[in-house]
């Protein structure tokens, strides 16, 4: 490895350590003293950063807030777009929740923290749905795929919608009693549902 290489190694992981210890004293904060009260300023003198680093990382608390559960839905997505081609949207996404990918619908302790957060703070909870529609539309693409249709269709769109309005109810739910409620069994009885539910034509 050249002494550049072997810089630019240490740099970037640098930059991931420090983004890391960013993200952890911003989840530690925000449990401890709550999302409002945290300041950006409070998360830096935690990581032993000055404010600005903090900005070089993140735009905002909101951002460090959700990185990780984004990170998360995105991987999910991803394996639903490495589905077998043969499979139709809702039955690759009823698929997709037994797979490793599918498991990171389950939240750890971190998201659990998060979650609440989503729960109680609007400004958390307008990012979120904000990152969402995003989400939704990466659906829309792939079901469109999926079905052989133009983006203009109307039904990839609104399966999309469906889908994701069907994850926000089990986070609800989920919510109201955390501790006995299991959202991967959750998400599978509410694809179970919306496959019951909608009335595709039989070549969809």
């Amino acid at each position: 490895m050249t002494d550049t290489a072997a810089g630019l190694g240490r740099r970037e992981r640098k930059k991931a350590e420090t983004r890391a210890a960013l993200h952890r004293a911003a989840l530690d904060l925000f449990a401890a003293n709550g999302f409002r009260e945290t300041r950006v300023s409070d998360i830096a003198e935690a990581a032993d950063v000055a404010p600005a680093t903090f900005f070089r990382h993140f735009q905002s608390k909101e951002e460090v807030a959700l990185v990780d559960v984004m990170a998360r839905i995105n991987a999910v997505i991803s394996g639903l777009e490495g589905r077998p081609d043969g499979e139709g949207p809702l039955a690759a996404c009823q698929a997709l929740v037994d797979t490793p990918e599918g498991a990171g619908l389950t939240p750890g302790a971190d998201e659990i923290v998060v979650a609440g957060l989503i729960a109680v703070n609007p400004s958390v909870s307008g990012y979120f749905f904000w990152q969402m529609t995003k989400v939704t539309g990466r659906l829309a693409i792939e079901f469109c795929r999926r079905m052989g249709v133009g983006h203009t269709d109307l039904r990839p769109q609104l399966l999309a919608s469906a889908v994701v309005g069907s994850l926000n109810a089990v986070l609800v739910t989920w919510l109201a009693d955390p501790l006995t409620t299991d959202p991967q069994e959750l998400t599978r009885r509410a694809f179970a549902a919306l496959a019951d539910g909608m009335d595709w034509p039989s070549a969809l």
